[in-house]
This record gives structure tokens, sequence and C-alpha cells, in this order.
């Protein structure tokens, strides 16, 4: 079978070159073998590009009969049904975004029913997970905050940081140019009522989990040094300006030859006229309703995840113990410390 010569020789190499894809890339090269080498076999013609030997006589026929166009290849797959463009599709996962109370409010059936309010009609199930695969949206828990906070001042506050820690320097009589150690304070309650999460388990397996109702807890006061990856705690019974001022004194004694700055919150016993402030210990006060100011707090949260989460105890003897270790570990793992307390903000030197 002859070729028709619908391209000239350097038209062919230059489709070759350009080809969209590899079989049709195949195909040009066989329509430029048979019309370059009129003489050469068909069957040495397929061997060369690596094509059946049927293959190439449809080629032929189809180029001869229908020309060029015919060996270019559709491109395949696509989204040609999806609803909307990738373009229309990031706009709209935007409108939804700004149109929900708070991101913590997006929702697959949010964001489904918003897109048949948009194209007028229904969608599948699955099409809002669809879109947050494709968009590369993640589910995460969110942060949470108090609804009385006061952010600005909280800006202001994290400003202030320097300013707070010269002049506690100047209290605490420190040399020139030396500022004291930042540690930050709170505390936390841990007993015997549990609450399940979800564990990690082989396939076909769901673990079974005592779930403990008994209202016995403890009390822990507990320090973090965000640039040294420190710990102090002490377990206690109750809170109170009593038990607060043995604990300071405590972390005073540990750190002899240290001047330490300590925030904390505006808990009654913080504040109290009866609170003993060792010589070496200057307090300072965070913000109202700011627990995320205070490295102090991803202290429990790392506590509660790594040791405490889905265990139940038969005595409080018990949880004591289990904390006492728990804490020992950390005293153990400063660089892991630092990791989770060592806010950006609190670069102060």
């Amino acid at each position: 079978m002859t070729i028709k010569k619908h391209l000239s020789k350097t038209e062919l190499a230059k489709r070759v070159r350009e080809a969209s894809c590899i079989e049709e890339q195949r195909r040009w090269q066989v329509i430029l073998l048979r019309q370059s080498q009129p003489r050469m076999a068909v069957k040495d013609v397929a061997l060369t590009c690596g094509v059946a030997y049927r293959t190439v006589t449809q080629w032929t026929w189809g180029y001869n009969k229908h020309g060029p166009k015919w060996l270019e290849v559709k491109p395949r797959g696509g989204r040609r049904r999806g609803l909307m463009s990738l373009a229309e599709e990031k706009e709209f996962m935007g409108e939804v975004f700004a149109d929900a109370p708070s991101a913590a409010h997006v929702t697959a059936a949010r964001v489904r029913a918003a897109a048949e309010k948009r194209l007028g009609h229904p969608v599948p199930k699955d099409y809002a997970y669809d879109l947050f695969w494709r968009h590369g949206w993640r589910k995460v828990m969110p942060r949470t905050e108090h609804p009385k906070r006061n952010k600005q001042a909280q800006e202001d506050y994290k400003k202030k940081i320097p300013e707070i820690l010269a002049s506690a320097a100047k209290t605490l009589g420190c040399a020139e140019g030396e500022l004291p150690e930042v540690w930050f304070e709170d505390e936390a309650f841990f007993g015997r009522m549990s609450n399940p999460v979800p564990c990690w388990a082989p396939p076909g397996v769901r673990p079974v989990l005592p779930l403990q109702r008994q209202r016995e807890y403890r009390n822990v006061f507990g320090a973090v040094c965000p640039a040294s990856g420190a710990v102090f705690t002490r377990i206690a019974e109750r809170n109170n300006a009593e038990l607060m001022s043995a604990f300071l004194a405590e972390l005073s004694a540990s750190r002899k030859e240290s001047r330490m700055v300590v925030f904390l919150d505006g808990a009654s016993w913080h504040k109290s006229k009866d609170l003993a402030i060792p010589d070496n210990i200057v307090i300072e006060v965070l913000p109202p309703y700011s627990p995320e100011l205070n490295p102090a707090e991803a202290l429990w949260k790392y506590v509660r995840t790594h040791y405490t989460h889905n265990q139940a105890w038969e005595s409080l003897a018990d949880v004591d113990a289990s904390l006492a270790a728990a804490f020992a570990a950390l005293e153990s793992l400063p660089e892991t410390v630092r990791s989770f307390s060592l806010y950006s903000w609190l670069v102060y030197d």
C-alpha cells in the first residue's frame, strides 16, 4: 500500500518531534518511514517502530483516506464532565470558607448544599469530598479559644515581652545585658474520669477499654522553661495560695543560682495577698482568657496524649504513680519539651 503525500518528509519529521504522546509519535514515525522508505517491508516498519503488523496497515489506510488529522490522538480523561472548572471550584471553595461562621463550620453537607444551590441541580453524595481532595483540604482538629479573649491585647502583650524581661532583670538585680530565665506555670487536673480517644489497631480489631466515672482527681502544679526545655512539676490535692507558695519555693530552691520570671494566668490563688514569692522570682500575669499564650497548657496536652489517654486507674495512688513516671520521662527530654513549648513569639534574646 503506497502512502499519499499529504505532508512532506520535513513536515512529517516535525510532527514526530512535536507529538503530544508516545502513541501519536509512533503513528507519525510509521508514516515517515513508509513515505521515506517506500521499499521497506511492512513487517520491518512494524519491528522498527515497535508496533504490530496490522497496526501499520491500519494507520496507513487511515492516513491515506482521512489525512493527517486522523493520526492525531484525542486527549483522554480530563474533566470533560466536571460540574465546574478547576478555577470555578477554587473560587467556589473560597466563597464557602468565607461564608461559614468560622472555619470549623465548613462541613461536607454545607459544601454539597452550596454546590447544589450554585449549580441548580443535585450533585453526588461524594462531590464535597472530591472537592476537598482536589483542592488539598484536610480534616484537622480546630484550635480552641475563649469567646471573651481580646486578640489585640494578646498581640500587644507578645510585643511587650522584651520590655517585661528588662524590667524584671532590674528588679532581680541581673548583671548588665543578662536576662532572667522565662518560665510559664499552670495547673491541671488528672483523675479517674476517662474519655476514650481514637487509637491504632490492626484490621478487624476494635480495642475495648474500661470506662471510668470516678470523681477523684489529683491537681498538678507545673512549670516549663521553653528556652531550655526544663520541666518542674509537683502533685497536690487541691489549688490554693498555700500550695502555690510551696510550689514556687520548691522551684526557687531547685534553681538557686537562677533568676526567673514566671508567667501565669489570673487564677485567684495566683493573685492572693497570702502568696509568698521567693526573692529570685518575679511573677507576671498573662492577659485574661488567653490559655493559648501559656506553653504550660501544651505540656498538659502532651502528657494526656502520650501518657494518660485511654488509661484507667484503680486508685488515686495509681494516678500519682503514672503522673510521676510521665513527668520523670519528660525531664529527660528537653528537646521534646522545646518542640511543643517554644512558641515563635518567644524569641526574647
